[in-house]
């Protein structure tokens, strides 16, 4: 893969700064659909930045990434006790028709934002853990999901916290087991340390 050195953002709903961003001599573009776009041009930018992929790519000509995914997401998968702290980050949460998830039976509860794709929580009506999230995202081609299924629960400083995620796309899944989960642990200076430079390759 080729090292990327400059990177230009352009809002996915600006044609005309899309069509010259593809011909400027930078290393990559990021076709933004994200905070860079108000919420009422989203659709412009989705047609926009899918109407603009689909053109063939020129040699030389800057490569194509788009940014479709919110920093919440992020802060989302990260937090171990996300079901808890639902009433801060979504200001609707509405009950829908109960489900089965393996051989549980699960609630099911919509929590939503305005402007933002809602959010699907599947309780265990037997524990009341969180057995499954999903979320979408925008893309150019609409709302893209992520499911997340949460599994082998155990007590961490008198919380119930999942061991095991198994996280599925449209491109694939993959899981990730914890063995241990402790919390605010003291972490040594001398693990952010910048490692040290690559030696240089020998000469020719």
């Amino acid at each position: 893969m080729e090292q990327i050195r400059s990177w230009m953002f352009v809002p996915g709903h600006r044609q005309k700064m899309i069509d010259k961003a593809l011909g400027l001599n930078a290393d990559a573009i990021m076709l933004d659909i994200e905070d860079g776009v108000a919420p009422n041009e989203k659709d412009a930018a989705r047609k926009n930045i899918g109407d603009s992929l689909g053109r063939a790519k020129a040699p030389g000509t800057p490569a194509r990434y788009v940014r479709i995914n919110a920093i919440g997401h992020a802060r989302m998968d990260a937090d171990l006790h996300f079901a808890l702290h639902l009433k801060q980050n979504y200001s609707e949460l509405k009950p829908d028709q109960a489900d089965k998830i393996a051989a549980h039976d699960v609630y099911q509860l919509v929590a939503s934002n305005p402007h933002q794709p809602p959010l699907r929580l599947y309780f265990d009506q037997e524990s009341g853990l969180l057995l499954r999230l999903v979320r979408y995202a925008d893309s150019p081609l609409g709302l893209n999901p992520t499911r997340i299924d949460f599994e082998a629960y155990s007590a961490v400083d008198g919380v119930q916290v999942p061991h095991r995620w198994t996280v599925a796309r449209p491109s694939g899944q993959f899981t990730i087991q914890a063995k241990e989960i402790r919390q605010n642990v003291p972490v040594s200076d001398d693990k952010f340390v910048k490692p040290a430079a690559s030696p240089p390759p020998p000469a020719q």
